[in-house]
């Protein structure tokens, strides 16, 4: 039997689908592979975040990692930051059609974002948005003094003494975890805390 969670899903993808042909979400060819690559890469998310954590998803989108994880992760709270109007308001009509309370929409670029936000997210999610670098200096400020990231990429070719030494941090990494999607396409999720140095 499917449940509700499951419908959700599907209403979420299927109007993907019809929004994507008035703006551009995503491409025409990974339209065919909404589940088995965009839902499965962000399902890889579901089991690594604590009850109760505030998230914020970064460059949200087309909705991946954002909207799966509110869906299927109600004892959490999910703030996507958009800076795409079009997108945010996709957004923001799907957390109203899926009555996710969990979930909100914020359209702003991410440099922008209320400083009521400082100081207060436990876990910070980057999908296709950036290199790390740049990824810690914009939510840097958003995060509480331990802070988890998790991004869809590998740290091996980073400096991260250099990263540390920048920002005032130290940073662990706590897992990466590498699985494959079908069709054998490689995926990396890379989990590691920054904690802030006190001044």
């Amino acid at each position: 039997m499917i449940c509700e969670k499951e419908i959700n899903l599907f209403s979420f993808l299927k109007e993907i689908k019809k929004w994507n042909k008035t703006i551009n979400l995503i491409s025409s060819h990974d339209l065919n592979f909404l589940f088995s690559r965009h839902y499965l890469d962000s399902r890889a998310l579901f089991d690594k975040i604590p009850p109760h954590s505030r998230i914020i998803d970064i460059g949200s989108g087309n909705g991946f990692p954002a909207i799966p994880l509110a869906i299927f992760r109600p004892d959490i709270e999910v703030i996507s930051v958009e800076a795409q109007q079009k997108k945010a308001v996709f957004l923001s009509n799907c957390q109203q059609m899926l009555s996710l309370n969990n979930y909100q929409v914020i359209n702003t670029r991410i440099e922008d974002l209320s400083a009521v936000y400082r100081n207060s997210f436990s876990f910070i999610t980057a999908r296709a948005f950036s290199d790390i670098n740049n990824i810690i200096l914009l939510t840097n400020i958003y995060a509480q003094k331990i802070c988890n990231y998790i991004i869809f990429n590998s740290l091996h070719n980073i400096d991260i003494s250099t990263v540390q030494t920048r920002f005032k941090l130290v940073i662990n990494i706590v897992q990466e975890y590498v699985y494959y999607l079908p069709d054998n396409i490689k995926r990396t999720l890379t989990h590691f805390s920054a904690e802030k140095k006190s001044v």
